[in-house]
């Protein structure tokens, strides 16, 4: 709701110049899915085609029969009542629900995107989880798998799970593969579907590695990302958080602490955030510079119920020492530097550029203090986070309408 009013007043007062159309809702991504809706798969080995997309949501898109504003209101009843099981099955508290709901990557959960069924799949695998219901689990990583291709995602997360738990009994190893199952088959009926309706095998492959150039490459400095310094600090804070999330699950891993009683769903999300931390790093391509562009990593990365569980602990773990917040600013300078801010980026010059990323570091190190410092929480200050997000959400989604890419 308010995003809702301070679209509005953004609207009303002339804050915000861009042209608003509905139109925009099928912009980019969202294009390729009601292409397919109107006219089915097609393959180009040429140029891009939407082949490059998997079929799930275009054929609930076409079943619903709706409209671009009618699927993207629906997307949104979607996504409240997986926030709404999330929040029932995980207790989240009040501050901890609202801080979530202000991320300003949110966005996509009420467009035509898949965001809003992916959320509703990796919902009902971390409750099956945390309830330990077999069947759960599997529907959460069938439908996942099905609505992305995130099959190379979820596997080693499922191995990293069963590795953590240090007993390897037929039973457990049989049903780890059983699991991996759950996640493999979904890419063959994807296969199918696409070879069905173009006559060429695994097309979404094809298409994503020739024409997207979705293929192995090693990274090459300064990171980027589309748009620049205007997506830089979404995309760049997904990819620091999902470093350290990738440290966290190697330092378990290999840590001679055996761990009595493993938190399924917090580990699951943890190893999520990192395999699509580092394949976004290691699969997207170069942009025109030859940099390794890091776009829509923060949509895959913010925008799911995995960052919510993730999120959820960190607010709810005791205050950090100082020797804690220094290592975690170090590591936020270096994550600036390694997207370039020793050099130019984009339309900036070289003095632009520091302020830019030293403003970046200051504002992070300011929502990581307000978040875990109990003089800060104590006062309410996160409140002051939640309106800042608030803010950002509502002029992400007006730049989405207008036509421009948000990530």
């Amino acid at each position: 709701m308010l995003m809702i009013f301070l679209f509005l007043v953004f609207k009303i007062s002339g804050i915000i110049k861009n042209e608003i159309d509905l139109n925009g809702l099928l912009s980019f991504d969202a294009s390729w899915y009601n292409d397919i809706v109107k006219n089915g798969y097609n393959f180009n080995a040429n140029v891009q085609s939407n082949s490059g997309f998997y079929p799930t949501f275009s054929f609930f898109w076409k079943a619903s029969h709706l409209s671009s504003v009618g699927i993207s209101i629906l997307n949104a009843i979607i996504f409240f009542f997986s926030v709404y099981l999330l929040a029932r099955n995980f207790e989240l508290n009040n501050k901890e629900l609202l801080l979530l709901l202000s991320i300003p990557s949110l966005i996509f959960n009420f467009v035509p995107y898949t965001e809003a069924l992916f959320f509703l799949s990796g919902t009902m695998l971390l409750i099956g989880l945390q309830k330990k219901k077999t069947s759960l689990i599997i529907a959460g990583i069938f439908f996942s798998c099905f609505i992305r291709p995130c099959s190379v995602i979820f596997i080693p997360s499922l191995l990293f799970l069963h590795l953590l738990s240090g007993t390897y009994s037929k039973s457990k190893i049989l049903n780890t593969t059983f699991l991996i199952g759950a996640a493999i088959i979904p890419f063959f009926i994807v296969a199918i579907i696409q070879w069905e309706a173009t006559g060429i095998w695994f097309a979404h492959a094809k298409s994503q590695i020739t024409n997207w150039d979705h293929r192995f490459h090693i990274p090459r400095l300064p990171l980027t990302t589309w748009a620049g310094p205007k997506t830089i600090w979404l995309d760049g804070t997904a990819f620091w958080m999902g470093l350290l999330a990738a440290g966290f699950c190697i330092l378990v891993l290999f840590s001679k602490k055996k761990i009595k009683e493993i938190d399924k769903p917090l580990y699951f999300s943890l190893a999520y955030l990192s395999g699509v931390t580092l394949f976004v790093l290691f699969f997207n391509g170069y942009n025109d510079r030859g940099s390794t562009s890091l776009l829509s990593l923060n949509r895959y990365f913010f925008a799911t119920p995995f960052f919510f569980i993730a999120f959820q602990k960190f607010l709810r773990f005791p205050q950090l020492s100082g020797k804690n917040y220094l290592y975690l600013i170090i590591s936020v300078i270096i994550i600036c530097l390694l997207f370039g801010a020793y050099t130019q980026i984009d339309w900036f010059n070289r003095s632009k550029t520091i302020v830019y990323f030293s403003f970046l570091t200051i504002s992070i190190t300011g929502y990581l203090i307000i978040l875990n410092h109990k003089w800060f929480l104590k006062k309410n200050f996160w409140i002051l986070i939640y309106f800042t997000n608030c803010i950002l959400q509502t002029y992400l989604f007006f730049r989405f309408l207008s036509g421009e890419w948000v990530g």
